[in-house]
């Protein structure tokens, strides 16, 4: 076995990632880059949106009240130090609004990161640094109300090879 192969399947074996491909439909799991990275394994769902009324539709839709700003609130100067409670104050905004990332949500019985980029709408599942099956039963049952949302799947939402996806791993979603 060569070097990423035994890193991709350090934590789960080869079987356990198939079966999880095949049961999702559009979460992938994402295995980590490691090292001093200081990320971790997720399961990640990506879709375009096409304008900020659409993204707002789709929060209302997932039950996520957005937080608005009438104006640009305090933003972190770059090259500046902060202690980690100050920079923690500041407010994230989704690129190009006025309305605030919304990162942790509770969603179809547990937590889900969302985060969006100006064009694009980031869904995340795992337990900390990992993914369990219990994850994957997460993701699926809130797959149905992301694919109702009417959005263009990102597929891969991570263009490597990190990435269990179709266009990296065909045979694992192969029925």
């Amino acid at each position: 076995m060569d070097a990423w192969s035994r890193w991709l399947f350090e934590e789960h074996a080869e079987m356990q990632l198939r079966a999880w491909a095949r049961r999702l439909r559009v979460f992938r799991f994402v295995r980590a880059a490691g090292g001093h990275a200081n990320d971790g394994d997720r399961l990640l769902a990506a879709f375009g949106y096409p304008s900020l009324q659409t993204l707002e539709h789709a929060f209302a839709s997932l039950g996520i009240a957005p937080v608005r700003h009438r104006v640009v609130p305090p933003q972190p100067e770059v090259g500046r130090a902060y202690a980690g409670d100050v920079f923690a104050a500041f407010a994230s905004l989704i690129p190009g609004s006025l309305i605030e990332q919304p990162g942790w949500q509770q969603m179809h019985g547990g937590p889900v990161f969302v985060w969006c980029g100006a064009d694009e709408i980031r869904f995340s599942v795992a337990d900390g640094y990992g993914v369990t099956d219990a994850n994957v039963a997460h993701a699926a049952r809130i797959e149905p109300a992301l694919m109702a949302l009417g959005l263009e799947p990102i597929d891969p939402p991570v263009d490597n090879k990190h990435c269990i996806s179709p266009r990296y791993y065909p045979d694992y979603f192969d029925a």
